[in-house]
């Protein structure tokens, strides 16, 4: 079994789709499967996905249930212990992985973690960095007071048993 399920949810993803595997596929971390739930999509995705021969790719169409429903179903499959979301128009750094997942190992105490990502245009032009919440105070204040998410969903690892009892 793997260490990581890296769990990817796309819907008529054509444009970036290509790019977002691959940087997955370069992760200097290569104890993973990969989760590509095809959520319906009507365009090229589903040839561009399939003409990858890595056995580390599972894919899988359904017809379109909108995204809460594709990210729990495509959760399920995942057979390892911990999980790494990623999107099908988002770009990993080559190490992202890897120190997630070192992360995590080493804070057996910790559920979650995130990281600050960089947004980028069409063209892959830098637009500006989020800045990650560190301090659970503030965590705590932002999920409880205003229900603003803290993580940017493809920055994020978590444990697969976390998530289920949640």
């Amino acid at each position: 079994m793997a260490k990581v399920s890296v769990v990817m949810c796309c819907y008529n993803a054509e444009a970036h789709i290509r790019e977002s595997i691959d940087s997955v596929l370069r992760q200097s971390f290569k104890d993973f499967e990969f989760i590509i739930w095809d959520d319906g999509s009507t365009d090229a995705t589903r040839e561009i996905v399939q003409s990858y021969k890595d056995a580390r790719i599972h894919y899988y169409y359904h017809e379109n249930t909108g995204l809460g429903q594709a990210l729990r179903l495509s959760c399920e499959k995942a057979s390892a212990p911990i999980i790494a979301r990623m999107d099908a128009d988002d770009i990993c750094e080559p190490t992202r992985l890897q120190e997630e997942y070192d992360y995590l190992q080493s804070h057996p105490e910790s559920v979650l973690v995130s990281s600050a990502v960089n947004y980028i245009d069409e063209d892959g032009t830098f637009l500006r960095r989020s800045l990650p919440y560190t301090d659970s105070r503030v965590i705590k204040k932002l999920l409880l007071t205003t229900g603003q998410s803290v993580v940017v969903h493809p920055s994020t690892m978590f444990r697969k048993d976390a998530y289920i009892k949640a």
